[in-house]
Order: structure tokens, then sequence, then C-alpha cells
């Protein structure tokens, strides 16, 4: 009889070699195997595919992952199709104007034309024409020649001041590739009327506006030196002295004075306006630095006083009163004096009061009376109550009213 042990054995022998068998099958690479296994590379696909999945939740152009920043292409086509979804969808408000706009703006990149054609799809005239600004802008810095020939045939027949202005946007896109060549293509233009002379000047003056805030100052200021005497270069000088002046005035008030003679009254203007509003104190001390016959002194005082009355009324009242009185100076007294009257209406009022222009004084006390009587009723009695006024001018003052709409002397309209 044999042992039951031989059978057992032999059975445990086959069983471990099926197993190693499987085992070493299940290890092995296939053709067949490759297509149902995750290889490395289709891991890697799916990481792409994930992190594109989350760039769709952060954001429509890109994401980043482990350092990866991927961009998502926008093809004309896609900006195309959302441009028509919110043109359809267009609610009117300011968000959807802007989202408009940007879009027109992008394909404008590629495809100017349509971008115009579309904006002409707009609802609102003034969102319209906003779009067809930047769209001109965006198509003059990438082809300023074709934009040009599309603006000779397209705007004949438009207001000008529609033409104007989408002439103004061409020619400041052309500008941020080529300040230079723009500024020869507007000198190019006719001055057969003082209509055209005024859009020559004034598109002139946006090339040299665009040059200087691109840094080259330099450039702008040797092409117009080389220019002929003449008004546009007048006024490109006023337009390079007031950008010079917006973050350099006291280099700007250097090169005026290095004019000599030819800095006139209006370029010494320019340059304290600009100069006022972000230091008023050192633009009046400039001014004063001038001839005492310079009229420059009494026409820019007005403009120092504006400015200098809105952070520090008894500083400005203190330079003020160091001016001697003049015709030319009751400019800035009656700048003074509306913005005095905010503060202090009794003060108002004797400014008013030195005006030597018997009219425009008149004008002042009476709404400086105005905004007297509405804030303190008993002071502005008491005033007249103790002045040496006639019965008829006090009469008027207790008639008067304030200035209308926050205008200032000369523009403003009674308020009823």
């Amino acid at each position: 009889m044999k042992s039951p042990k031989i059978p057992m054995i032999l059975a445990t022998w086959l069983l471990s070699i099926a197993l190693a068998y499987t085992l070493g099958r299940s290890l092995q690479s296939t053709p067949e195997d490759a297509g149902n296994a995750p290889s490395q590379t289709s891991i890697q696909t799916q990481a792409v595919d994930s992190n594109a999945e989350t760039a769709s939740l952060t954001g429509p152009d890109e994401s980043e992952s482990d350092g990866l920043i991927l961009t998502e292409a926008r093809t004309p086509e896609l900006i195309r199709a959302e441009l028509l979804t919110a043109l359809a969808t267009s609610q009117n408000t300011p968000q959807s104007e802007a989202a408009i706009k940007a879009l027109l703006t992008e394909l404008a990149a590629s495809n100017p034309k349509e971008a115009l054609e579309l904006a002409g799809q707009i609802e609102s005239l003034r969102a319209s024409e906003a779009a067809k600004i930047a769209i001109l802008e965006t198509w003059a810095s990438t082809d300023p020649a074709a934009a040009l020939a599309w603006a000779e045939a397209a705007l004949v027949n438009e207001p000008s001041s529609m033409r104007n202005a989408q002439l103004t946007a061409i020619y400041r896109g052309y500008a941020q590739i080529n300040a230079q060549a723009a500024l020869q293509a507007a000198g190019q233009l006719s001055e057969a009327t003082g209509a055209e002379r005024r859009l020559k000047s004034r598109l002139m003056s946006e090339v040299i506006e665009t040059q200087i805030e691109n840094g080259e100052l330099v450039a702008a200021k040797q092409s117009i030196e080389l220019m002929d005497d003449g008004y546009i270069k007048s006024d490109l000088m006023r337009e390079m002295i007031d950008e010079w002046a917006t973050y350099d005035p006291q280099a700007a008030a250097e090169y005026v004075e290095s004019l000599g003679p030819d800095a006139d009254t209006r370029l010494k203007t320019t340059l304290i306006e600009e100069w006022a509003e972000n230091d008023p104190a050192a633009a009046a001390a400039w001014l004063e630095s001038l001839d005492p016959d310079d009229p420059a002194r009494s026409r820019a005082a007005a403009e120092i006083i504006r400015e200098w009355a809105r952070y520090d009324l008894s500083a400005s009242a203190e330079w003020l009163n160091t001016l001697p009185a003049s015709p030319e100076l009751d400019r800035a007294v009656a700048s003074y004096t509306y913005r005095a009257v905010q503060e202090d209406p009794a003060t108002a009022m004797t400014w008013a009061e030195s005006v030597t222009n018997n009219r425009m004084k008149g004008y002042l006390q009476q709404r400086v009376a105005g905004a007297w009587k509405e804030e303190d009723p008993y002071g502005f009695q008491d005033y007249l109550d103790n002045s040496e006024l006639s019965d008829e001018q006090k009469e008027k003052l207790l008639n008067s009213n304030a200035w209308g709409g926050g205008r200032g002397p000369g523009g403003g309209q009674n308020r009823q």
C-alpha cells in the first residue's frame, strides 16, 4: 500500500509551478496589455487634462500647476462666438458694455474690420463709439497703413466730431509703435481750412503726448525744435511742456527759461497750470522769479490760486496778498473767493469787495451773499446791518442766490 504523503507533495509542487507561471505572465508587458494598463505617457496626459480642467475653473486663459503655466489659445472663432452671445444677451449695463468692448478689442488684433462691423450692432451709441475708438487704436498699433487707408475711405461722410475722435485713436495707436512716422504722417495733412488746421494740430499733439508717455521725451523735443516756427510748433511745444510738467516740472521750467524770449505767455501759463495741480507753492515761487512786467505773472496767478486754495486757504491767501492789485489779478481773487465761500463766507466777501472790476465785484458779492445767507443767515444779516452799503445794494444781496451746479464765477447759473 502506497503512502498518502506522495500525492499530496506532488499536488503542492504542481500548484507552486502554476502560481509562479501566472505571476510571471502578469509582470510581462505585451502589446495587448499596453492598451489595457495606464502607461506613464497616459498618466501625464491625464495630468495635463486635469490642469486644463483646473484652468477652466480659475480663469479662461491660463493655469499653474507645479510651476507649469498652461495657456489656452483663443482663436478668432472663439472670440467671435463669445461676441455674438454677448451682443445677443447685452443688458446695456456698464459691465456688459465693458465686456463687449474688451472682446471687440481682442478681435481687432486679427480682424479689425469685422470688429468695427460688430461694434455697430451695439445699441448704445456712446458705447458703440467707445468700442470703435478702442478697435481703431488697436488696429493702428499693428497695421497703421491699413487703418489710415480705411479711415480715408470710411470716415468721409462721418460727422466731424466722430471723424476727429476716430482719427485721433488711429494716430495714438500709430504712435505706440513708431511715433516719428506717425508725426510725419500727421504733418502731411491738409491745412486748407481752419478746421483742418485744428485737426492737424490735434493729431500731432496726440502723437507727442503718446511719445512722451512712452518715455521718448528727448525724441519728441528734437522733433519739435526742428519744425518751422508757426502755430503748430507752438501748440506742440505747449503739449510737450504740459506732459513734461506732470512728472518733472522743475526740468520743464528750466527748459522754458532756456528759451528766453521765445517762451511766450501761453507756454509759461501751461507750465504753471500743470505744476500747480501737484505743487502750487513751488509753482508760485517760480512765477515770482519772472520779470514783474511779464504778463504771465497775473494770468497764471489764477491757476495757482484755484489749485492752492483747495488745500490751504491760509497759505494761498498770504501769497495772494503779496501780489499787487490789478485788473489782471481779479481772476485770481475771484478763484479764491469761490473757494473761500465754502469755508468762510465772511472772508470771501472781503475778497469779493477787493476786486477792481465793478461788474465782477458785483457778481461775486451777490454769489457770496447767496451762499452766506444759506449757511449762516444771522451772520449775513449782521454783516448787512453793519455795512456801509446803500439800501439798493443791500436789497440786491438779500435777493441773491449762490453759485449753481458747483460752478465758479463767470460760468454758473443762479439757482431758482
